[in-house]
């Protein structure tokens, strides 16, 4: 940072050098204005917290230094300091400024974290993004990727097992462009951290091969702070752990004695709330906004077992709109490790493409432990999240080309473990962007006796009942209901002609928990799910006993006809 005027210092000492006098009045100065922008920083989230009577300010109070010096890492105060009015809408329905900084509503927002520990797994990603690109496209004489990535960390976030995760992933990547600063402040939303937490954090990050800095009382020695940052960034091997620590607050708002003294402390007690000292505009358009990070060239990443972190990175990889399309697979149940970083993709319009394998109780021999029951209805009722089960190869091309299209939401394809057959008669590619469609159906121009409707693999077993049913003359239709949210945004029209209300008579088949078939079966209607656990034992006896076969299908909808 530069200025053009110089302070008058009757403080400083007379020096035999005039050079030497002119450098620690400017090192002073320099100092001066730093502790100046902190000060005005921390008044600003004072104001903004105690306007909103809500928020969380311990962090942002702590790391004003670290903020400021990084121009951009706390987002919303450098933000705000071009409209301050935005600082007045703190927690304000609509406004800029929301509880927890999302990507969606405010320029300048990397990643919507939110849920502890996502913001460290999306800052691996970030670094791993930029680490491909790196590989990828930089050669020896033209250096096109160059980012770094910066990171912010609590103690909550140290806490939830999706940062050891995805810092144990950066290390063995050698994400050496990505730091991460810890404000261990050892204060959390129930208290002293000390209730429930005593590790070493950074004897952790060092054993997960990572560089290492304790930063003490960053307040009064901001080139601590700078020397490790500089440190950081000649290091070429091993991502970087910054450990500072400071403020006790952690939320909720301040009694007037606190804000009292520290406006007495910070000589601002005559100050109007939301005062921005001139210096400090000259400053956020000086400062150039930092960016994000360098790894290998290959195009499968190996997570190991780490759900929850492979889906925090992977949205961390999206949302560096880099053209990079990002694939997390893992089977079906296990969606339950990873449920808040698969919600916070459809929240940020990260689009990554979701493959969830063994999707059914036709896993068999593994059991109830891994046959998923109630997951899809889960991810089912995740605004802007696709779900689909696709039913053989062409269903699943489809699905894979509208995921693949859809940048801006996340996808989920739901496969089975068991053997199907590779082409159902009447399914179609194409078909799967309308959500639902007719597979076969024997009625001509007259409206159908019954329809029956499946996803995945179950939907052979509708077909197979049809063909059935229509042996004894009844006419029957059946319908792929492979997306359920893609047809529920279809017109009127098409549903209507899909599945008509006129036909009461429907029957829903998926072995899974039925909540929600029932919209799609019609008033009349049954549904064919599973309620319970499933049950361990080879697929098909497993499908038998739970009432999953072709002879039952044809059963139910028989006595449907008869009512």
């Amino acid at each position: 940072m530069y200025f053009n005027k110089k302070p008058n210092n009757q403080n400083l000492k007379e020096n035999n050098s005039i050079d030497k006098i002119d450098k620690i009045d400017d090192e002073s100065f320099q100092r001066l204005i730093d502790k100046k922008c902190v000060d005005n920083v921390r008044m600003l989230i004072v104001d903004a917290v105690q306007n909103a009577k809500a928020g969380h300010p311990g962090m942002a109070l702590g790391m004003a230094e670290v903020g400021c010096m990084l121009c951009g890492i706390i987002q919303e105060i450098p933000s705000g300091l071009t409209g301050i009015e935005d600082l007045r809408c703190l927690c304000k329905l609509g406004s800029r400024t929301p509880g927890h900084p999302e990507n969606t509503v405010t320029d300048g927002i990397e990643v919507t974290t939110g849920p502890l520990g996502q913001g460290v797994a999306n800052a691996v990603g970030l670094a791993l993004a930029e680490a491909h690109l790196a590989a990828r496209f930089n050669k020896p004489d033209c250096v096109i990727i160059d980012h770094r990535i910066y990171c912010i960390m609590g103690d909550g976030c140290a806490m939830e097992g999706i940062s050891h995760e995805a810092a144990s992933l950066a290390g063995l990547w050698n994400l050496h462009k990505l730091t991460l600063i810890y404000d261990d402040n050892c204060n959390t939303i129930d208290g002293p951290t000390t209730l429930a937490f005593s590790e070493d954090i950074s004897a952790r990050f060092r054993a997960l091969d990572w560089k290492t800095f304790t930063v003490d009382n960053i307040h009064d020695d901001m080139d601590s702070f700078k020397d490790a940052l500089l440190s950081a960034f000649n290091e070429t091997r091993k991502p970087t752990f910054i450990r500072e620590g400071t403020s006790k607050a952690h939320h909720g708002t301040f009694d007037e004695d606190d804000v009292k003294e520290m406006k007495q402390k910070l000589v601002w007690d005559h100050r109007e709330p939301f005062h921005v000292i001139p210096v400090v505009y000259s400053l956020s358009s000086r400062l150039p906004r930092l960016l994000c990070a360098s790894l290998p060239s290959g195009r499968n990443i190996s997570y190991g077992v780490r759900e929850h972190a492979m889906a925090g990175i992977s949205n961390g990889i999206a949302l560096r709109r880099s053209g990079l399309i990002t694939f997390a697979a893992t089977f079906l149940t296990f969606s339950d490790y990873m449920k808040n970083s698969v919600r916070l993709s459809a929240l940020s319009h990260a689009g990554v493409l979701y493959s969830m394998t063994h999707d059914s109780i036709g896993l068999g021999e593994d059991g109830p432990t891994h046959q998923p029951v109630e997951q899809l209805a889960g991810l089912r009722a995740v605004p802007r999240l696709p779900v689909f089960r696709p039913a053989d190869g062409n269903e699943t091309a489809g699905a894979y080309k509208v995921a693949i299209t859809s940048r801006k939401v996340p996808s989920v394809i739901a496969l089975s473990r068991q053997k199907v057959a590779a082409n159902l008669e009447g399914t179609s590619a194409k078909e799967v962007e309308r959500g639902g469609y007719i597979v076969s159906d024997n009625s001509g121009k007259c409206k159908p006796e019954i329809i029956l409707l499946g996803t995945g693999t179950e939907l052979c077993l509708c077909e197979g009942s049809a063909k059935m049913l229509r042996k004894e003359g009844r006419k029957g239709r059946v319908v792929s209901l492979v997306c359920w949210s893609l047809f529920d945004r279809q017109p009127l029209e098409y549903k209507e002609r899909v599945s008509p209300r006129s036909v009461p008579k429907g029957v829903g088949v998926e072995a899974g928990f039925p909540i929600g078939w029932k919209e799609y079966a019609g008033d009349g209607g049954v549904v064919i799910g599973v309620e319970d656990f499933g049950a361990s034992g080879a697929y098909l006896d497993t499908f038998m006993k739970l009432g999953f076969t072709e002879e039952n299908v044809t059963k139910v909808a028989k006595s449907l006809l008869t009512q």
